[in-house]
């Protein structure tokens, strides 16, 4: 594996799918995991390898919410967004109390996760050529 790279976790094909689309075209390095038990797993294996994470927070078994706190616990100053379509007040808060880096809210554009990626992991972005218009 060369350079760091975005661990995403989301139990839902349509956004997988899409994340990976966007990262591809912008050359940017991810690995790509559907539970939050398997996000754990992948990032105990090989934390040297992520520069940020990006998790869907409603997903079966563990939730991207319990994976972060999880996270968060062992990796203080690792990046962690979490995505979702729940616009409930609560769930933001609770999200905020673990110490997630941004809240992003599906649906979301791929300029505006381009953002979230520039503002969290700036090389991989500046690696990616995130800036060019053609990404």
């Amino acid at each position: 594996m060369h350079g760091k790279r975005v661990l995403i976790a989301d139990d839902d094909a349509f956004y997988r799918k899409r994340i990976a689309d966007i990262f591809k075209n912008c050359g940017i390095g991810y690995t790509m995991v559907d539970s939050g038990v398997d996000l754990v797993k992948e990032l105990l294996a090989r934390p040297a390898d992520y520069a940020c994470i990006l998790t869907d927070i409603y997903m079966e078994a563990m939730s991207g919410l319990e994976a972060a706190s999880m996270i968060r616990a062992r990796f203080e100053n690792l990046p962690i967004v979490v995505m979702t379509g729940d616009d409930c007040l609560e769930t933001e808060i609770d999200a905020r109390r673990i110490g997630i880096s941004y809240y992003l809210k599906k649906p979301f554009g791929k300029q505006e996760l381009l953002a979230v990626i520039s503002r969290y992991a700036p090389d991989l972005a500046a690696k990616g050529h995130v800036e060019n218009s053609h990404c």
